[in-house]
């Protein structure tokens, strides 16, 4: 009988470690641009708020660009480094602020 309550309270353990979106983090965005190269992980028929969860969880991310030149789930690159921008009309671009 004790089990079950024992696990049910890491489990509950475990999930209030996890970052929250919206408790203190914040995302800036920036329409049709793009930061070439840092890649850190890419994601295939994602949307932006998985690939926002993904660099909140994996380390040394500070932001996203998404490819969305469809109104469809897109490409994700999680970013370790957004210096230097330049233009691009297929992306957006988003900072983790926190």
């Amino acid at each position: 009988m004790i089990l079950p309550f024992l696990l049910f309270l890491i489990l509950a353990l475990i999930y209030s470690l996890r970052p929250i979106e919206g408790l203190g983090i914040h995302w800036s965005n920036k329409e049709l641009k793009d930061y070439p190269n840092n890649d850190i992980k890419t994601f295939k028929s994602i949307s932006t708020g998985n690939c926002m969860y993904h660099c909140i969880d994996t380390k040394g991310c500070v932001g996203i660009v998404m490819d969305h030149d469809s109104n469809v789930d897109g490409t994700c690159w999680l970013k370790n480094n957004m210096k230097d921008g330049s233009s691009n009309s297929g992306r957006w671009a988003y900072k983790l602020k926190m």
